[in-house]
């Protein structure tokens, strides 16, 4: 059997991990955490300035087309 749940880290607490053992006695348990990749590059100021202005570069049809050499 298998479940998945879809929330914030902030959703978990101590009632539901007691759900999860009432529910799936004897289960083993794996706990993915993933986090938004471009949230992620967007924290670090140098990366979003970069992202950002290659996002508008993209924008403004100036796209560099690298070939095979």
């Amino acid at each position: 059997m298998q479940a998945v749940f879809d929330m914030n880290i902030e959703e978990f607490d101590d009632n539901f991990f007691e759900m999860l053992k009432t529910k799936f006695k004897n289960a083993k348990m794996k706990i993915i955490i993933k986090e938004d990749e471009t949230e992620y590059l967007l924290k670090n100021e140098a990366n979003r300035e970069f992202l950002l202005k290659s996002l508008d570069e993209l924008k403004n049809g100036k796209i560099v087309e690298l070939k095979d050499i």
